[in-house]
């Protein structure tokens, strides 16, 4: 039986006037979320009003995403050499299904790669790591190296091996040897807790002068006059850990590429303003994520920015004076689709020592200058200094 949903659990136990210390929530306070589909909406009294800079186009994406290829496609494609939306199919897409075969391949001992806590091929330790394989990805975690490299079977080779991108893509290759992608998802991706969803942005409330996200924020040097809608902040918030713990923490909603609701991203943050103790500081909310979506944090005319961190992104807008969003990691970068009215797109990169961030930032560039029939101006600034990213270059500080 799955864990219960964290998000339901602390909306069945902790009412909104515990958690707003006796302030309800109430439309004065901001835009409510409606997480759920046109249909779902229909049966729920509650206005659904979309929380975004942006107005949000009536229907859903409908494009073709891997997932929804047929195998033969993919094969095909991978055989063929041929270009999927302007991008050669990513290495991470074509070992789908295979981690459990590439990962022994590459020297880590099948014993690691369970679904229980235990040591971790890195760094040891007793029971910091679990292999979850989620998606197909080779997803982990670790409480003590996880970092933010995407924490799937690739980070985990990169880590573990220690080679060179070029030369790690091209062991992968080699072993899952031009097969295509196991599509193990018979049934679709595992659908949000639209109830948990709506519940737990209730909870939340705009973010205020002196609250812990704007302390936070102001202790990353950023200045807002007015706080994004896509923002709020919840006074308290179950972290599963282990141990599980409850804290305050930022909450972002994450628009798809059509600015409708997907899912909600979480920073955990002491009352203070400073990082909670806890093994994971983000966390998405339960349910995949929007392919190619971003937190919106400002409306856009024809110029936009698209950053990593939302932090980073926000701290990017101060120094550039441009709208720029929040793809939330390496890999929202590398999927992100800007909206179609966009024609110059900014690209601030991460100057990460593995590269991670240079390579979502160019992929990115590379992806959107060869899609046909789409005319758009691409730009990537990435931090002069290692390790840094645009935050730490608002700060001023050695990262």
């Amino acid at each position: 039986m799955p864990p219960p949903n964290e998000e339901l659990e602390q909306a069945a136990h902790s009412s909104p006037s515990k958690i707003e210390e006796g302030r309800p929530t109430t439309p004065s306070d901001g835009p409510m979320l409606i997480f759920s589909t046109s249909n779902e909406a229909a049966k729920i009294n509650t206005p659904i009003q979309i929380p975004t800079e942006t107005e949000p186009k009536p229907n859903h994406f409908r494009g073709e995403t891997m997932e929804q290829l047929r195998p033969d496609d993919l094969k095909d494609a991978i055989s063929d050499k041929k270009i999927f939306c302007g991008n050669p199919i990513p290495i991470t897409e074509r070992a789908r299904g295979y981690w459990s075969t590439i990962l022994p391949a590459l020297g880590i001992d099948p014993r690691f790669l369970t679904a229980k806590n235990g040591p971790c091929p890195m760094c040891g330790g007793k029971d910091r790591f679990r292999y979850t394989d989620l998606e197909s990805r080779g997803t982990w975690w670790c409480n003590n190296c996880d970092d933010a490299n995407g924490r799937n079977g690739y980070a985990l080779a990169l880590r573990f091996t220690g080679m060179p991108y070029a030369e790690l893509t091209k062991r992968i290759a080699e072993i899952i040897d031009g097969r295509p992608p196991r599509l193990l998802r018979q049934n679709g991706p595992r659908s949000p807790d639209r109830a948990a969803l709506n519940a737990l942005w209730r909870n939340g409330r705009p973010i205020e002068p002196d609250d812990p996200v704007d302390r936070w924020m102001i202790g990353r040097k950023i200045i807002l006059r007015d706080y994004p809608k896509c923002l709020r902040f919840i006074r308290q918030l179950k972290h599963r850990g282990p141990p599980e713990t409850i804290h305050p923490a930022m909450l972002a909603m994450v628009s798809d590429t059509d600015g409708m609701p997907s899912t909600i991203h979480k920073t955990y943050l002491t009352f203070d303003g400073q990082k909670a103790d806890v093994a994971r500081v983000r966390r998405f909310s339960e349910g995949p994520r929007p392919e190619g979506g971003a937190v919106r944090l400002a409306a856009h005319g024809a110029e936009l920015g698209i950053a990593e961190g939302i932090e980073t992104a926000l701290a990017a807008s101060q120094l550039h004076g441009v709208p720029v969003w929040a793809a939330l990691d390496a890999l929202g970068v590398e999927r992100f689709i800007p909206p179609p009215e966009i024609t110059k797109l900014i690209i601030f990169g991460d100057n990460d020592a593995n590269h991670r961030g240079q390579s979502a930032a160019y992929g990115l560039a590379c992806r959107l200058l060869h899609r046909q029939g789409i005319k758009i101006e691409v730009e990537v600034k990435i931090p002069d200094r290692v390790g840094a990213d645009w935050n730490d270059v608002l700060r001023g500080v050695q990262p």
